[in-house]
């Protein structure tokens, strides 16, 4: 079986963070409730991901049992149309799009397939593009399996040539 499971997602309208979630006042309590647009959203993007739902779920069981604490590695590669890529504030001033802000709601709903919580994501990345011929953008997910019990911070520092003495403590 591969190390990896992809899935593809098109023609799909992205919501932002700071879109998703509306604060509401009731009495002297305040909460935030899901928008409309994040509703929206979650059962498009859901309805999209549920041909991978058997895959999936077979390739995440057959991980289970080779790996004793089941983390997730979650990449995105996030095809934007031009428009959406970038914006403009001025109109000769072209800036691309904060896009950041579109990776919590997709990984929400990849943990509600996969039926694992993102707490045991241990890392999360995206890489933004844009092509001139698409009018929504397509969302690539490549999920990999790893032990989270590995990701001791002394381990991962070592991975990245980080000594304790350029951490300034």
């Amino acid at each position: 079986m591969s190390d990896r499971f992809v899935m593809k997602v098109s023609d799909v309208d992205l919501i932002s963070t700071n879109d998703a979630y509306v604060p509401t006042y009731k009495g002297k309590r305040s909460f935030y409730r899901r928008s409309k647009e994040m509703m929206t959203f979650q059962e498009v993007f859901s309805s999209k991901l549920s041909e991978y739902k058997e895959p999936l779920q077979a390739f995440i069981s057959d991980k289970k049992e080779e790996i004793p604490y089941l983390g997730l590695i979650l990449k995105l590669i996030l095809i934007l149309p031009r428009n959406i890529y970038f914006y403009k504030r001025k109109n000769d001033d072209l800036r691309p799009q904060d896009t950041s802000n579109f990776i919590k709601a997709i990984e929400d709903q990849i943990s509600r397939v996969v039926g694992i919580d993102d707490k045991y994501n241990v890392q999360v990345s995206a890489v933004k593009c844009y092509h001139d011929d698409i009018e929504k953008p397509t969302v690539y997910m490549i999920l990999e399996c790893v032990n989270f019990m590995d990701y001791y911070a002394s381990k991962i520092l070592e991975y990245f040539s980080i000594g304790e003495d350029e951490l300034g403590e």
